[in-house]
C-alpha cells in the first residue's frame, strides 16, 4: 500500500469517494494522540486498556493536573469521582493516582525479569518463546571447539 493512497469505501465493486486522507496523515494523527499530554490527561479510566498504566501516567502528571485544577479558568481533566461504574470496586480501580505507591516498582520488575531470563529452563529448555537465544549445555571440549570456530570466523571477517 502506498503511503499517499487515499481512504475510500467500496460498494459492490464500485468506490465512493470519501474525504481524502493519506496514510501518513492518519499515522501522524495516531502518533500525536500518544504524544500530546493534554489528550492523555483527558482520558477517563474506562477508556484505558491498562489500568496500571493509566494510574502510572496520572501519578507522573499529578503536579500538573493539580495545578490545572486549582486554576478556575482551566477545565477539569479529572474524571468524575461520583460515578461508580460496574466493576469499579475491583482491586486497584478505586485508587486515585496519588494513592499509588510506585516506589521501587520498576526496579522490582527489572530484577524479576533478569532472574527469569537467566533461569535454566529459559536458557536451555522450552521455558522461553522463539525470540530468546537458547544455549546448549556443553562440556569443556565442546567449549574449546566453539572458541576455535569463533576465532576462525573472526579472522575471516577481519580479512574481508
Amino acid at each position: 500500500m502506498r503511503s499517499d493512497s487515499n481512504v475510500t469505501s467500496g460498494v459492490l465493486g464500485g468506490t465512493q469517494p470519501t474525504a481524502e486522507y493519506s496514510i501518513v496523515r492518519m499515522l501522524e494523527y495516531i502518533r500525536s494522540t500518544f504524544s500530546e499530554e493534554s489528550i492523555l490527561d483527558s482520558l477517563p479510566l474506562e477508556a484505558a486498556a491498562n489500568p496500571g498504566a493509566y494510574h502510572a501516567w496520572r501519578a507522573h502528571r499529578a503536579p500538573v493536573l493539580q495545578s490545572q485544577q486549582s486554576n478556575p479558568t482551566s477545565p477539569s481533566l479529572e474524571p468524575s469521582t461520583t460515578e461508580n461504574p460496574e466493576g469499579a470496586s475491583a482491586l486497584g480501580r478505586n485508587r486515585r493516582p496519588g494513592e499509588w505507591n510506585w516506589e521501587g516498582v520498576w526496579e522490582d520488575r527489572v530484577r524479576k525479569a533478569v532472574k527469569a531470563s537467566i533461569s535454566e529452563p529459559v536458557l536451555f529448555g522450552t521455558g522461553a518463546g522463539e525470540d530468546i537465544i537458547r544455549f546448549r549445555e556443553a562440556d569443556d571440549e565442546m567449549h574449546e571447539q566453539m572458541k576455535k570456530h569463533m576465532e576462525v570466523a573472526a579472522t575471516q571477517i577481519g580479512e574481508a
